[in-house]
């Protein structure tokens, strides 16, 4: 909220180990990210019922954010759609209205579903 009113944010700094602090830096690897998602999409592969599950989770809380009351906190058009997708293990992208007239960077996994 206090982005969307232009008020002036400071990240928080991290306590290291040893009790000194350390300055802005990404907190995982992009490496060791990717490598979740892929480990996630192949246990997904092999599991109808995570698939399906997945796929309803990922329109449900894009749906519910798209009709949040608080509309000017939670601006559907600043909603990173592709991580979302690979947070909740995506194969593919599902048809809804929400998604329509948007770019997105997500690559969709060849997969037959009528095999999972």
């Amino acid at each position: 909220m206090l982005k969307v009113r232009k008020i002036p944010v400071e990240a928080l700094r991290k306590i290291g180990k040893n009790g000194d602090l350390i300055e802005n830096e990404e907190s995982e690897p992009k490496e060791e990210i990717f490598s979740l998602v892929k480990e996630i999409r192949n246990i997904v592969k092999k599991d109808r019922d995570l698939y399906e599950k997945g796929l309803r989770a990922y329109v449900s809380y894009v749906r519910a954010y798209s009709k949040h009351q608080a509309h000017f906190i939670f601006r559907i058009k600043d909603l990173d759609f592709s991580g979302i997708a690979y947070s909740f293990g995506l194969l593919h992208l599902p048809k809804m209205p929400e998604l329509k007239n948007i770019t997105l960077d997500f690559e969709e996994e060849i997969v037959d579903v009528k095999y999972l």
